[in-house]
């Protein structure tokens, strides 16, 4: 640490008490390794407490390997400050792309699920009008073509089943536009 803290004031004494008084200011000091230095500036001819600080100075300077605090140290410091804020950035930005790529493949199953269930609706919609034209084809035939009995043993149900048949086509076209209209898609 290149730090010491100086406080102007009569005397050391009143530096000692600053300190002792002052949750903050000791919690300071430790950070600093306990480096303060109390000057007098009213007693000007005191070179005492300037030869105190200079030899602090030194003694600072030999704690720290003989080097001073250079602004490159300050530059390397603010390098990896950015670095990490940064990183951190980037940790954030590849969080959210992931995040809307779920977002996006959800939406995106749920898209292909409704495709799905449209085909299969659209599929039962011509199975059930083919069924309906069929037998309804057939109930008229036998209805036409056969004596009574047959006809209305045979034609009369197969032109039932054919309407079934063809409301069934019509309830599961109802029911596509409905849900179409439901979610937005006409």
């Amino acid at each position: 640490m290149y730090t010491i803290m100086l406080f102007t004031c009569k005397d050391q004494g009143k530096a000692d008490n600053a300190l002792k008084e002052c949750k903050e200011l000791r919690r300071l000091s430790i950070t600093f390794g306990r480096r303060y230095h109390a000057f007098n500036n009213n007693d000007a001819e005191d070179r005492v407490q300037v030869t105190e600080l200079v030899s602090m100075i030194k003694e600072m300077i030999q704690d720290n390997g003989g080097k001073h605090y250079t602004n490159e140290m300050y530059e390397k410091a603010q390098r990896k400050l950015r670095e990490e804020e940064e990183r951190k950035k980037q940790e954030e930005e590849e969080k959210k792309e992931e995040e809307r790529k779920m977002w996006d493949a959800e939406r995106e199953k749920q898209q292909k699920e409704r495709e799905k269930e449209k085909k299969v609706r659209r599929k039962n919609i011509r199975v059930a009008s083919a069924a309906a034209v069929v037998l309804v084809l057939a109930g008229v035939v036998i209805a036409v073509g056969a004596n009574t009995t047959v006809a209305l043993a045979l034609g009369a149900p197969a032109l039932f089943l054919g309407v079934l048949c063809g409301l069934a086509a019509i309830v599961i076209w109802k029911g596509i536009k409905c849900k179409s209209k439901h979610n937005g898609i006409v």
